[in-house]
């Protein structure tokens, strides 16, 4: 089993938890806690992964591609970062969500859910599914 599959698979239940347990305060807190630490453990290791492909690229061709690699890792975690955000965006807008309304609509709270537990949920089992079947 490889990192990939260790790390996303907690973070799959961990999202199932909270979107199934919304109800229950303390299940959505420890879904949390499941999720970002099995989120955590695989973002910490992300950097050292890409030095040591770059080490293997350079040992094996002469090439060395440290600079591109981390620079194009670094690159692809801002952008997914941004159109992560705006993805949210985009869902409060479609909710109808209104910042200075007291109570919002129903349609707003169901795009917050959709977005805080629903999206990772879907993007884990992708990810799982994409661990455990690789092309």
């Amino acid at each position: 089993m490889d990192t990939a599959c260790i790390c996303n698979r907690p973070a799959y239940w961990g999202c199932a938890l909270q979107f199934y347990g919304q109800e229950v305060r303390l299940l959505v807190l420890i879904g949390a806690a499941i999720r970002g630490l099995s989120t955590g453990m695989g973002q910490a290791v992300q950097g050292g992964v890409m030095a040591a492909t770059a080490t293997h690229v350079r040992r094996q061709s002469g090439l060395d591609i440290t600079g591109l690699s981390m620079a194009s890792m670094s690159f692809g975690m801002k952008i997914s970062s941004g159109v992560g955000a705006a993805a949210i965006g985009w869902l409060l807008v479609l909710g109808n969500y209104d910042a200075s309304l007291e109570v919002q609509p129903d349609s707003a709270i169901n795009m917050i859910n959709l977005a805080y537990m629903g999206s990772p949920h879907s993007v884990a089992s992708g990810l799982l599914h994409s661990a455990q079947h690789p092309p």
